[in-house]
């Protein structure tokens, strides 16, 4: 089903039903254009800071909410914005207004587009522009790229920011600048909320638990006060120490339960239990065993729900999407007074499963020109290429498997090949291939290639329909080698987000 806005293409996405019918919703086709001194004006969710309009895209893509983007440029003049990226959402998934606009690039969130965008590789330095804020170390080295790969080094290091040899004032030249974000995957609010189940996806479980040699006694009912440098919501005190482990600058933490008076400068405790621990950042992790909370809502940051009938499921369902870093179930009707008095309503909530999501992409707090600096990323991400990689052809590998098969290619020809594969690290890799003479019995006997066994017509008395003559009729496609579009299968419009389709039409 195909509707032909601005470049918009509704394609499908199953949830299946037994095994009979699937339910399709219908999501934005891969854009990758950009849309240059074009502006979507108005539809903003969040700005942040970014050096150019990749970094932008990568925001947009791992947000939420985020379909599409405007990035103000360096060289934007109307005012003192260079460097805004503004993460944008339509309840219709596209643009409310596109106008012409000089310093300003815009585009679409890849979500969409199949590659993993959890992790990805920032090489790119950026003369004259400055990361200024989150040091947390410095130090002086020969030139950015060693300052770079000072970065890369150290684990708590997302960015830098290095002084020229021609700096002012002097001093501070050959200066390297190491820079912290935070890049684990958090929950930005925890509640205390009855009936209801959160937790992370098992992929980040492996990261949380240091393994039981190397365990660090939790201090119950005992406080560290002061020296506080940040504040952030938690669901237990293991995982507030997992996120001391991954900021440098924390030598140890405490946890609270309670309230906190912050009137005329206090930060009092006045109910509630205080926890308080030391980092483990030195030991190797373990498969996290703290991995879901009872009682406890992550709010908000919700990419979907599903509906799921366990918790389980609800983990299992989050941990096997590549998009989903930490989730919420609710497994009864929530309490009234929490939401619209509303019966119908409570009890609709039941069983969803929220997947969420929140930008882990490393984001300076501040982007700014500046003469005489460099900036960058580390390239922890960055796949190193191997030796193998970098020559020319498929020769460089031996063939780990071989297929042969054959192909009608029209009436009367048919065509055998023999392809050849090199079995990767991760997956199977297609070499090349080779056309091969037919064995015995593959060809098929002269005149007969391409008819039908039976005669029988599929369809009597029947006539060609016209476009648009059946409207509730959808047709199911896929872009072929060519990206010529193929009939898939047919469908019926339900509404006006939703087809049905038969489940064998579809995987999953």
């Amino acid at each position: 089903y195909q509707s032909f806005g601005h470049q918009l293409s509704l394609v499908a996405w199953l949830t299946v039903f037994h095994s009979i019918t699937c339910v399709i919703f219908l999501f934005p086709e891969c854009v990758q254009e950009l849309l240059v001194d074009r502006d979507f004006t108005g539809d903003d969710v969040l700005q942040i800071y970014s050096p150019d309009v990749a970094h932008c895209q990568t925001a947009c893509t791992q947000h939420h909410l985020c379909l599409f983007f405007s990035f103000l440029r360096p060289d934007w003049k109307t005012d003192n914005r260079q460097f805004y990226c503004y993460l944008k959402h339509t309840t219709s998934g596209t643009p409310s207004r596109i106008v012409n606009l000089k310093g300003v690039t815009s585009g679409y969130s890849l979500r969409h587009c199949g590659d993993d965008h959890s992790k990805v590789c920032l090489s790119q330095v950026y003369q004259d522009v400055d990361f200024p804020e989150a040091d947390f170390i410095a130090l002086f080295t020969d030139t950015y790229k060693q300052c770079q790969q000072a970065c890369t080094k150290e684990p708590g290091c997302q960015f830098f920011t290095f002084c020229t040899n021609d700096f002012d004032p002097p001093q501070y030249r050959n200066k390297c600048h190491l820079k912290y974000s935070r890049t684990l995957p958090t929950p930005p609010t925890v509640k205390v909320l009855k009936g209801v189940v959160s937790g992370f996806s098992r992929r980040l479980c492996s990261l949380y638990g240091p393994n039981a040699e190397c365990q660090s006694e939790i201090l119950k009912n005992t406080d560290f006060p002061g020296n506080d440098f940040e504040q952030v919501h938690v669901p237990s005190p293991e995982h507030c120490r997992i996120l001391c482990n991954d900021h440098p600058k924390c030598t140890f933490f405490s946890f609270s339960t309670g309230n906190y008076d912050t009137s005329e400068d206090r930060y009092e405790q006045t109910d509630g239990d205080m926890d308080n621990g030391f980092p483990t950042r030195f030991c190797d992790p373990s498969n996290g065993e703290i991995c879901r909370y009872e009682n406890v809502d992550f709010l908000g940051y919700d990419r979907q729900y599903v509906i799921r009938n366990s918790a389980t499921e609800c983990e299992e369902t989050c941990s096997a999407d590549p998009d989903c870093q930490f989730y919420t179930y609710i497994y009864r009707p929530v309490d009234q007074s929490l939401v619209p008095s509303n019966p119908v309503l409570v009890s609709f909530h039941r069983n969803r499963c929220y997947l969420k999501q929140v930008i882990t992409i490393p984001s300076p707090p501040k982007v700014i020109a500046k003469r005489s600096v460099v900036s960058g990323f580390h390239l922890r991400t960055c796949k190193k290429p191997s030796e193998e990689d970098k020559l020319p052809g498929w020769h460089q590998h031996s063939p780990d498997l071989s297929i042969e098969f054959c192909f009608t290619q029209d009436i009367l020809t048919t065509k055998c090949l023999r392809v050849y594969f090199h079995k990767g690290i991760r997956k199977w890799k297609k070499l090349n291939w080779n056309v091969i003479p037919c064995p015995t019995g593959v060809l098929p006997e002269a005149g007969t290639c391409g008819l039908a066994h039976k005669h029988k017509e599929k369809v009597v008395g029947g006539s060609e329909a016209e476009a648009g003559s059946w409207p509730w009729q959808a047709s199911l496609q896929l872009k072929d080698s060519r990206g010529e579009d193929m009939h898939l299968c047919g469908a019926s419009i339900i509404n006006p987000r939703w087809v049905v389709t038969a489940a064998h039409c579809l995987k999953g």
